[in-house]
């Protein structure tokens, strides 16, 4: 089996694997927008947004470090393991301990939550990227699956049976995390791997923490491009307002899954082939593809925002929309930014990640507070996208000195103007604009007939194996 036919056989595994419980869980939010108040949501997504910060600088974000080392043929996999659970679960220790500290004062009723949603989401993600780093891509798509299957399946016990409302999504939350991890155990019998403290290896230990540790400034860069603004929308606007905001980035998200699904799958071909003479042919012909699709599947959302959000968004979510085809644009510089950064791990010269997201972190928290007092949660959506496109332009430029791609940018500056013209006709708020930005999507995919029809040609290909 070749390198792309590899590729795909693991994507396809994630995408039918995972891909199907996102969308049910995305199918889920007209629930959520009937049952939560705006208020209510906006506490939900500042929960999560403290979380995603808090838990990857305590972790050391050694779940990055976990995958690259397993992946390496001549580390010892229970090394790997047990480095990485010791360096988590000191992190998870360090949570509780100054837990009181982090959480704000309006959300201390929702203390233990909050501690329990980041340590089951630290172990989650660790535990996780040692079984993809195993290549065990079957039981991490399954994984998925039942941690998202349990969300929902709780969401609707607590939500509408008992009538919880946040304290019920919290807790759906904090279950269906754990029952991944409780699989992910069992499938691989996982206590087979561990070994006592004092058979680790420190050589191993202090490569894996010199991997990692650069990656925590990258990770806090990132934070503050892709979440400071809620705070800074909640500061300016309200947490109602907050809450809608949040909500707008639920179509966006889609971009994001799918790209979190290839890219997964990608990580693993990447840093296997890395060093190999084809590494570059290879890396050229993935990247433009990968950013060709992307742009076409964004164009598709963007058109597709109103008729969504209408079915999606609930009482005084729908507004929402408005906010939809800005960000959309912002997360497919973010995809394509993440992309570029699995060069940058699979060199292991991760500093250039940090000296990129600290730049448009800095940008994105100055626009925020300039922007956001006088065009509210609008300001904030175009400062994340300003920064989202720093990012992106910085590490297609840097990542040249450590490998140089040829990519067809001829064709991916034309189909990246006509998603930017969809984003601003879609603005006039009529069907006459949906029905010209189907127009300027069904020429990009004509642009990219060939492109797409070789994916759809080996998905098929994939299916009858």
């Amino acid at each position: 089996m070749n390198k792309i036919r590899r590729l795909g056989k693991d994507f396809g595994l994630l995408t039918l694997g995972s891909f199907s419980s996102k969308i049910l869980n995305f199918l889920l939010v007209p629930l959520y927008t009937y049952i939560l108040t705006t208020s209510e949501y906006g506490v939900v997504d500042i929960i999560n947004t403290t979380v995603s910060l808090v838990y990857p600088i305590l972790t050391l974000v050694i779940s990055e470090a976990v995958i690259r080392f397993c992946l390496e043929k001549t580390n010892d996999k229970c090394q790997v393991w047990s480095i990485s659970m010791l360096i988590t679960t000191l992190g998870c220790l360090g949570m509780i301990m100054l837990s009181q500290i982090i959480i704000l004062t309006t959300f201390k009723p929702y203390l233990v939550f909050f501690v329990l949603h980041g340590i089951t989401m630290a172990y989650n993600s660790t535990i996780s990227q040692f079984v993809k780093g195993n290549n065990q891509v079957k039981i991490y798509a399954i994984g998925g699956v039942i941690n998202t299957v349990a969300v929902i399946s709780l969401n609707i016990i607590l939500l509408i049976v008992f009538k919880m409302g946040l304290i019920g999504y919290l807790i759906s939350l904090v279950l269906g995390h754990m029952s991944a991890l409780i699989f992910y155990i069992i499938a691989l019998k996982l206590w087979r791997y561990t070994l006592p403290v004092n058979q680790l290896d420190h050589l191993l230990v202090k490569s894996m923490v010199k991997y990692s540790v650069p990656m925590i400034p990258n990770a806090i860069s990132w934070w503050i491009s892709d979440s400071s603004d809620k705070y800074i929308v909640q500061y300016f606007c309200g947490i109602a307002v907050n809450g809608i905001y949040a909500v707008a980035y639920k179509i966006p998200s889609m971009l994001t899954t799918i790209s979190n699904l290839f890219i997964g799958a990608w990580q693993i071909s990447a840093f296997e082939d890395f060093e190999s003479d084809e590494a570059k042919e290879y890396y050229s012909k993935v990247s433009t593809e990968f950013i060709s699709f992307i742009l076409v599947v964004a164009g598709a959302l963007i058109f597709m925002t109103r008729p969504l959000a209408s079915v999606l968004f609930a009482k005084d979510f729908y507004y929402a929309w408005k906010f939809t085809p800005v960000l959309i644009l912002a997360f497919v510089f973010s995809t394509v930014s993440s992309f570029w950064g699995t060069i940058y791990t699979a060199a292991k010269r991760t500093k250039m990640l940090f000296y990129s997201t600290m730049t448009a972190a800095i940008m994105n928290i100055a626009l925020d507070l300039i922007l956001t007092p006088h065009v509210g949660a609008m300001g904030a959506a175009l400062a994340t996208l300003i920064s989202y496109m720093v990012i992106c332009v910085i590490r297609i430029v840097d990542s040249r000195k450590i490998m140089k791609l040829t990519i067809d940018w001829k064709r991916v500056i034309i189909e990246l103007l006509l998603v930017i013209v969809e984003v601003v006709i879609i603005a006039f708020d009529s069907w006459i604009s949906i029905a010209i930005c189907l127009s300027l999507w069904l020429l990009n995919t004509f642009i990219n007939r060939k492109s797409l029809g070789m994916v759809f040609k080996k998905v098929l290909h994939h299916r009858q194996e």
